[in-house]
């Protein structure tokens, strides 16, 4: 997935006829593909079929394809599409209303020109809506400019858990925009590229512009959405003759497809890394070419060939990383972690390829890749439903400390000897360990895919927080490092007073930058930590961020302190305004502190929280989700 902002501007025996049919079956009202002018199209090419041209004889993978996420990275925009209970926009005055409807089959928008900011006087403009983006955690609604193929991004987004309306600039961890921000142009120079299969963005002079009011696109797509022939290439071949053009060893022949579960550990990692990994075009004349054609890159093929995977662990001195930097010296650093780990959720690509159970493995039969824990198809043997399963498309052995057994067989017959916690636990959990939630994005946190082992020196020195920390949040970092040391032998780093005294998750979520914050505040909202901790100590903690300067910090920090059901809470709104959200933080602590079981003395005391908060990295945060 491109880090990259817009910078530059601010399978089956059907016949021929029935696959190319198949491309313009769109839902019941929705116009022929081939008469639209005023959005992207799904065009074919280069041997593709659309994905239901796969249903009649694979009817269980394309159902499931049909579950997935993957499925409604982007879908056409319909009523039925979009997950909003009511039309109801509640929006910063200072913006004017706004509004989404449903109207005669569509979707249409009312708001104020984002392309015309102040000074200039705003016109309202009433377009449709023609491309909604997401479908799981939040949906983005992008709506038809006029102008030939570009869309416009409509300035709210709906959080489908929380089933409310927020800022688009609010739904990322960045700081606040007291302005409506132009999204015009992004989804067809940088969401076509992982959202849709095949896509081809086709933005004339796409270096030259700079006003996204002048912006002109032709852009097309195989198909929107992640679909089949993003994971098996294109399949017009392979329809008309099944068997000879079936892969069976993982190389396609000519005009076949591939199936990853049969190409080398490598290359199977590789078809997912197209679009799971912080990557850039390896040059220009590579970007140029992919704009106007597509991207070149097809299952099986070799990535660096087509993507420049950005890894500072490997290539941070590269010309190519060097001159990223060059023109925009925050690249590295609002993507990674000071030692390299990724810190995106959506790029786990990268934490893969920098893990020793990719790296090192002894035999490809032994070698960790994305297939290891993930199903692309719900089997016929995992019973969940259909919903669960396509949470995070994880086999049902993942779900168990079997994913690491299948390898580390040795561990088995002596688990709590080797984790020091009761078997069972979470503490024994073996991705609780060595996949913490470090990853961000989407308003949460998910488990770090670059797979390692508790480190307090890594934790010291680059402020990522460790496994033990991120559960014993009661803990200072000093009682992490002499476990680590009595247990496995792990020198202990120099500490100072407070890493010896004050528990480290406080550190980190008090004095942090905003990803430390908002990692946190996710932290202390888990079942698992907020058990093992005791958690009565924790309500000032959350309390003291919801004052945080960052809206993401505060949603997620609200989100956690909820979980103690105190009256302040249930009317607490991360964007109202300052003295709105501390009257509701103060009515909470006022009931928290009556509570019985609320310690007298708590871990951290009222003027050493506000102490720590005065000490808050408030350097500018921006994380390229």
């Amino acid at each position: 997935m491109r880090l990259t902002t817009l910078r530059r501007s601010a399978i089956a025996g059907l016949t021929v006829c029935a696959i190319a049919g198949a491309w313009f079956a769109l839902s019941p009202g929705q116009p022929a593909e081939s008469s639209v002018t005023t959005r992207p199209i799904r065009v074919g090419r280069d041997g593709s079929v659309a994905s239901d041209s796969c249903r009649t004889c694979h009817t269980g993978e394309h159902t499931a394809w049909r579950a997935s996420y993957h499925r409604t990275m982007t879908t056409v925009a319909s009523p039925a599409a979009a997950r909003f209970v009511n039309d109801n926009v509640p929006t910063p005055s200072t913006w004017g209303p706004m509004s989404l409807v449903a109207r005669d089959g569509a979707l249409w928008a009312s708001l104020p020109d984002p392309d015309r900011p102040p000074p200039a006087e705003p016109a309202r403009i009433t377009p449709r809506v023609a491309l909604i983006t997401g479908s799981h955690h939040q949906q983005v609604f992008w709506y038809e400019t006029g102008r030939t193929r570009v869309l416009g991004a409509f300035p709210l987004t709906y959080l489908i858990g929380e089933r409310r309306w927020i800022p688009r600039s609010a739904a990322f961890l960045q700081p606040p925009a007291p302005v409506l921000l132009s999204g015009t142009g992004h989804w067809n120079q940088v969401c076509i590229s992982c959202h849709t299969t095949g896509g081809e963005a086709r933005v004339p002079d796409m270096y030259a512009r700079t006003d996204p009011a002048a912006m002109t696109a032709d852009s097309r797509v195989r198909e929107f959405g992640v679909a089949c022939e993003s994971c098996h290439g294109p399949g017009g071949g392979h329809v008309r003759s099944p068997r000879r053009l079936a892969s069976v060893d993982g190389a396609a022949p000519a005009g076949g497809i591939v199936n990853p579960a049969r190409l080398d550990p490598v290359r199977a990692s590789e078809v997912c890394g197209q679009c799971h990994s912080v990557w850039e075009w390896p040059d220009r004349a590579a970007e140029r070419d992919e704009n106007e054609h597509g991207s070149k890159f097809r299952p099986g093929d070799v990535l660096a060939r087509s993507r420049f995977v950005v890894q500072p662990t490997r290539n941070l001195d590269s010309p190519r990383v060097r001159a990223l930097l060059a023109d925009d010296p925050d690249f590295i650093r609002d993507a990674f972690w000071p030692d390299g780990t990724i810190a995106l959720a959506g790029r786990e690509y990268n934490g893969l390829i920098d893990s020793p159970c990719f790296t090192r493995a002894a035999a490809a039969d032994r070698t960790l890749t994305c297939l290891s824990c993930h199903a692309l198809h719900q089997g016929k043997e995992d019973r969940r439903p259909a919903e669960v399963w396509a949470d995070d498309q994880l086999q049902p052995r993942a779900n168990s400390d079997q994913a690491c057994l299948q390898c580390h067989e040795s561990i088995r017959a002596r688990v709590t000897e080797h984790t020091h916690h009761a078997a069972g636990s979470s503490g024994s959990r073996c991705y609780n360990c060595h996949m913490p939630y470090t990853t961000y994005g989407l308003l949460k946190t998910v488990r770090a895919h670059r797979i390692t082992s508790p480190d307090a020196r890594v934790s010291r020195e680059t402020g990522r927080p460790d496994a033990c920390s991120l559960c014993h949040l009661d803990k200072p970092l000093a009682w992490t490092a002499s476990r680590l040391e009595r247990w496995y032998g792990m020198p202990q780093p120099s500490l100072d007073d407070e890493a010896r005294s004050t528990p480290a998750a406080v550190v980190w979520a008090l004095t942090g930058d905003a990803q430390q914050r908002a990692v946190m505040a996710d932290a202390f909202g888990r079942a698992e930590a907020r058990a093992v901790s005791s958690e009565h100590w924790v309500a000032p903690v959350l309390a003291t961020l919801l004052d945080d300067p960052y809206p993401a910090v505060r949603l997620i920090a609200a989100r956690s302190l909820r979980l103690f059901s105190l009256p302040g809470t249930t009317h607490y709104d991360f964007l109202a305004p300052r003295e709105a959200r501390m009257q509701a933080s103060r009515q909470a602590l006022a009931e928290w502190r009556t509570r019985a079981g609320a310690p007298r003395a708590p871990v951290v005391s009222d003027v050493a929280l506000r102490a720590l908060t005065a000490r808050r990295n408030d350097r500018h945060v921006a994380l390229r989700e």
